[in-house]
């Protein structure tokens, strides 16, 4: 079964960002990274896009990131089949919570039993310029959007639930 995991740590230190994006885009682990709303050129370039949008709006305190997984398991398709599943579903998700006014990036990993992908929302948002403060609401909503597109698209057996995987081997946690 597929599953979106929020990761439930504080992330407040001023490593947060850095910390978390150089793990999520170990060239040992991930095959594919996508962006939103940052210059993706580089992993510094990402981090330091999404500082110094904290540093003009003056929110540099509190959390610094939204952590989230999806995994991709389906028994219907072959792994190149679900890392094309992933990578489908990874850029609806950014576009989703960039449309929503949030600087994002993504790093797919294929280096366990299932395909997954590290999502880190930078916690500004750059439309209001307020903190991220409903994480769990709006992954929610998007859990829903999610189950709908994947309905629409005809692709069976990607089903998604909420919460931490019963398998704690089949995804690599930060």
């Amino acid at each position: 079964m597929s599953n979106i995991i929020l990761m439930s740590k504080p992330y407040r230190d001023e490593k947060a960002l850095e910390t978390v994006i150089n793990y999520c885009a170990d060239p040992n682990k991930c095959i594919a990274y996508y962006v939103r709303g940052v210059n993706g050129s580089s992993v510094k370039s990402i981090v330091d896009d999404m500082k110094y949008m904290k540093k003009y709006l003056g929110k540099e305190e509190g959390r610094q990131l939204c952590h989230f997984i999806i995994t991709i398991d389906s028994p219907y398709y072959d792994r190149d089949t679900e890392i094309k599943l992933c990578n489908e579903i990874t850029r609806m998700t950014c576009d989703y919570w960039n449309i929503e006014g949030y600087q994002i990036c993504s790093f797919i990993h294929n280096n366990t039993k299932r395909i997954h992908t590290h999502f880190v929302v930078n916690t500004i948002n750059l439309i209001t310029g307020k903190k991220l403060s409903d994480a769990t609401e709006r992954l929610y909503k998007m859990h829903k959007d999610l189950v709908i597109a994947c309905e629409k698209l005809c692709w069976n057996g990607v089903v998604f639930n909420n919460g931490k995987d019963n398998d704690e081997e089949d995804i690599d946690y930060l």
